[in-house]
């Protein structure tokens, strides 16, 4: 680890992470970690995206992952957007059943 900004990562490995390993071996990552093992209320995501390199060579010679950047966001953060989605959601439903149903009815 390079930078964090907290601070308090720095000098750090996360090669043992699944969304390191995946992200430096090129392909789209994603993790879920508890940032407390005793809480499972704390869990954080985390995304990777690799850092890429182009070969000496230009274009042609390709690219080489030279790192990976990772930001992670407790998924608690997420409550107030997935219960809006949820109450939408299941107001579509009940819309779309009610238009159904009225459209059994009257044929």
């Amino acid at each position: 680890m390079l930078f964090d900004s907290r601070g308090r990562d720095v000098g750090k490995s996360y090669l043992d992470w699944r969304d390191v390993k995946l992200t430096l071996a090129g392909a789209y990552a994603h993790a879920r970690q508890l940032a407390d093992d005793d809480d499972t209320g704390s869990a954080v995501m985390y995304v990777g995206a690799a850092i890429r390199e182009r070969g000496r060579a230009g274009a042609e010679a390709g690219e080489e992952i030279v790192g990976m950047v990772s930001v992670g966001k407790p998924i608690e953060s997420f409550a107030p957007f997935i219960a809006n989605a949820r109450a939408k959601l299941v107001q579509v439903g009940l819309i779309s059943v009610g238009a159904r149903w009225r459209r059994w009815r009257w044929r």
